[in-house]
């Protein structure tokens, strides 16, 4: 839309809320049955038959995210038939899941026919200016600013002469409101309606006449008494009327007004007056008459003039008159329930009412707003006397709020209340002395062992409903700590696992999944490679690969296995991968799978595929929201340029990504990207900056244990010396020493991480070459290429060709030839294979 003229009537249509929600209904089911199931869940309408198995076991997490996926779907197939724009009234005043959607629904105006208009008052610290923050930093090219002034006098007096037809106030009267008013709109038209009242003003037909009461004719202060001195003019049951209606809040039923005000006659001529002086004004929403303050300081006002025993007495009565009216979708209106028993001081309702207003919040992926009625009823019970506490609910409603932080994105406040309720549940201690927990895990993994050796393959068909929940319970928690705590997170899993009989844990799909997160680990931290092998195999065995969460979780497992401590192959079930986890709304599983892929192709030289990953990767990001998904796309991408000689991408990347990154909970990452950003400084000859990022990688290193993480410093490290070498022509024993020490504890830390190992050995050779010890050095050539060839990767074999042919070209070195070959025939080696990879 590039004017407001460009409009034409037939081509717009104005709709309302209740006519958007069954549009919205509409569109969705006409257009893909994907879409409806999601949405239809968003806007809380009841499903059945294959809708309903859609979303069945989708929970949390996943369900928020396919939710907003498919609203976003929805926008653009609607932007697509016309241009669309999406008007937002008072967003000022907008509920926290409403405003994460809206942050994701704002980017559709980049790339389609979107428009959104957002009315909001500024001043509102958590809303409307954060909204206009967050697009203005993320969207300024779609952003544009309309700032309402007041209105200037002579803008003022236009506004008086529309409002009351052109008929003519004295001038005195006029500046007076025009004074009075300081040009705000709604003030000067309250004012022409207080004249009405008062009957300063008469209308007849389309006329307004000037009556002689004129010359009475008082302007309040301010719009606060305008409209109080409104309100008070009214008969005595109409301003009781209208004081019921403001405890209700600025929306209010007719059915449930009708129900809460039977003492009241003449209801419908009394709203009708009440429409007629423009106080209220009515709209229909769901089929239901709705009325609602024509502005929300006249509800406030009125509702701040009821004396408090009387709205006490006003709130419980609305609150029966709700749980009547609408007693068949009183799930609908749990929350404002909730708020009605509070305000009627009845805890023990308010308490019941915020508990299932939380729940309802959690099926509609409403995690904000889930936390905060959780968090409202734990304040509740935890406010009375400790006799009177229940320790039993408290630990269900905790419970609750930890899988709405998980939803949320809050994983430490997660992990804090999974702990509190686990420990509640008498499960075995988790020591604190490092020592006795070391011993408490070994044993527990030699049990593991022998309960794996002794399988007999005869699993319960149903797993015990308090077993489940618990395990329920440790894989959450697992994945919840392993974004920050790697370590933490195998320790608890494991040692808690390790209780329930292996028959408990493989008949339950939390079970299964808990063994996947024990196996992973051992892969990926260099430790008990075999161990981890063993119980990979295990888990594969009686695992059921009909079951698309469990599939996804031991497919992410074999790539970690591959990457880590196997030999490096193609896949053949990549789509599948994406495919299932945009149907399911998994994150954790497909992002790890499409991370450690994407790595291995880089490793094999397979550049296309790698980018297949990333992109996939760039696709699970963009469509489920999430950080941690970025955070691996970045870590993929950064390797994809880092192998492939792009350093300065690198460099002009680096500040933006680790500035995201260091807003996340991902450390692991970050530190990999510093890694990454140290070694392409150290190509391109800028040591000090090279050694700023190795430094800042060091830091974080101390909090990872991971032999991984470490082995990405030393390398960091090894190519900071041997670039500073370069620049002063490698005549520096100090430097070369220092180099030594580097390769060796790399060649160490490497022993069972084998992504790193050809070019650990690589190093650790070229560090001999430049310590004159050439044997040493044509051994460690000779481990780089037969564990490169091993392992599958072709560009740190062609690296390493091309490192030993230089080598051998050397007229000093006394070696002319390697296992048979020359300088030049490796030389050639290195050529053929880097561009077999892309490469120059």
């Amino acid at each position: 839309i590039k004017s407001w003229s460009d409009i034409k009537e037939e081509d717009s249509q104005l709709i309302s809320s209740d006519k958007l929600h069954k549009l919205i209904e509409r569109v969705a089911r006409e257009n893909t049955d994907e879409i409806y199931p999601f949405v239809a869940t968003m806007m809380g309408i009841q499903l059945s038959g294959k809708y309903k198995d859609r979303v069945e076991g989708i929970e949390g997490e996943a369900l928020e995210k396919l939710i907003l996926k498919n609203l976003r779907d929805l926008i653009i197939i609607a932007s697509r038939i016309r241009p669309l724009v999406i008007i937002v009234e008072d967003l000022h005043w907008i509920d926290q899941s409403s405003l994460t959607f809206l942050e994701s629904l704002y980017k559709l105006t980049e790339k389609h026919k979107v428009t959104f208009i957002n009315v909001l008052r500024p001043g509102y610290e958590n809303t409307s200016e954060y909204i206009l923050k967050y697009i203005e930093l993320k969207l300024p090219e779609q952003n544009n600013v309309i700032k309402l002034h007041p209105l200037s006098s002579d803008e003022a007096a236009t506004l008086i002469s529309n409002l009351i037809h052109k008929a003519r106030l004295p001038v005195d009267i006029a500046q007076m409101i025009i004074s009075k008013t300081e040009g705000n709109p709604f003030f000067i038209e309250e004012v022409i309606r207080s004249f009405i009242d008062d009957g300063v003003l008469e209308v007849k037909g389309e006329e307004f006449l000037v009556t002689d009461l004129i010359g009475q004719a008082n302007i309040p202060e301010s719009i606060n008494e305008v409209i109080l001195s409104r309100v008070d003019k009214l008969d005595e049951k109409t301003k009781e009327l209208l004081k019921t209606a403001s405890v209700i809040g600025r929306n209010f039923y007719y059915k449930v007004l009708e129900e809460a005000t039977d003492t009241i006659s003449e209801l419908d001529d009394r709203l009708t007056f009440l429409k007629d002086v423009q106080l209220i004004r009515e709209d229909k929403k769901k089929d239901e008459i709705e009325f609602l303050f024509k502005h929300a300081l006249a509800q406030q006002l009125t509702y701040d003039s009821i004396l408090q025993d009387s709205r006490a007495k006003l709130h419980l009565k609305i609150a029966g008159s709700i749980e009547k009216v609408f007693a068949d979708n009183i799930h609908d209106y749990y929350g404002t329930l909730a708020y009605h028993y509070e305000k009627a001081k009845r805890s023990d309702k308010t308490e019941y009412y915020l508990i299932k207003a939380g729940d309802e919040a959690l099926k509609t992926a409403a995690s904000a707003e889930a936390i905060q009625h959780y968090e409202k009823a734990l304040e509740l019970i935890k406010g009375k006397s400790l006799k009177e506490q229940d320790s039993k609910k408290i630990t269900e409603i905790e419970e609750r709020l930890a899988y709405a932080f998980f939803a949320h994105g809050q994983n430490r406040k997660a992990v804090d209340l999974f702990a509190k309720v686990l420990s509640s549940l008498k499960l075995p201690f988790i020591p604190s002395n490092r020592f006795r927990l070391l011993l408490k895990m070994i044993f527990c993994l030699i049990r593991l062992k022998l309960r794996i050796k002794m399988w007999k393959g005869n699993a319960n068909i149903n797993t015990d409903q308090e077993d489940n929940r618990i395990l329920k319970l440790l894989l959450f928690q697992a994945e919840a700590i392993a974004t920050y705590s790697p370590r933490d997170a195998f320790f608890r899993t494991t040692i808690m696992v390790s209780q329930f009989p292996l028959k408990t844990v493989v008949s339950s799909d939390h079970g299964i999944g808990c063994l996947i997160a024990i196996s992973v680990v051992f892969p990926w931290t260099g430790r008990l490679i075999g161990y981890g092998k063993m119980l990979n195999s295990f888990v594969w065995s009686v695992m059921d690969n009909q079951n698309t969460l469990i599939w996804l979780s031991g497919k992410y497992t074999n790539s970690m296995f591959d990457y880590f401590s196997g030999q490096l192959m193609p896949e053949e079930d990549d789509g599948k991968v994406l495919q299932l986890s945009m149907e399911t709304g998994q994150i954790w599983a497909p992002t790890i799978y499409h991370a450690y892929k994407g790595v291995a192709y880089v490793e094999m030289g397979m550049k296309l595929q790698a980018e297949q990953m990333l992109e996939k990767l760039h696709q699970t990001a963009e469509e489920l929201e999430n950080s941690f998904t970025w955070t691996q796309y970045y870590r993929l991408q950064f390797t994809l340029y880092l192998k492939f000689g792009k350093f300065d991408e690198i460099i002009d990347r680096s500040d933006k990504v680790i500035n995201f990154i260091d807003q996340t909970d991902h450390r692991s990452i970050l530190l990999l990207i510093h890694c990454i950003t140290s070694i392409a400084y150290s190509h391109t000859g800028k040591i000090e900056n090279a050694k700023y990022h190795e430094q800042e990688a060091q830091k974080l290193s101390k909090a990872l244990w991971l032999k991984y993480y470490i082995s990405f410093t030393l390398i960091a490290r090894s190519y900071i010396l041997l670039n500073e070498l370069e620049l002063i022509g490698g005549k520096s024993p100090a430097i070369v020493s220092d180099l030594m020490a580097t390769s060796k504890m790399l060649v160490k830390t490497t022993g069972k991480v084998y992504c790193n190992k050809a070019e650990a050995y690589r190093l650790r050779a070229i560090a001999y070459t430049l310590a004159k010890n050439p044997s040493k050095a044509m051994q460690f050539f000779n481990k780089s290429i037969e564990f490169a060839e091993w392992y599958g990767s072709k560009l740190e074999l062609s690296r390493t060709y091309y490192e030993l042919g230089k080598y051998l070209s050397d007229s000093k070195n006394k070696f002319e030839k390697h296992n048979g070959n020359s300088a030049d025939e490796y030389l050639e080696k290195a050529k053929v294979l880097s561009e077999t990879c892309g490469l120059q």
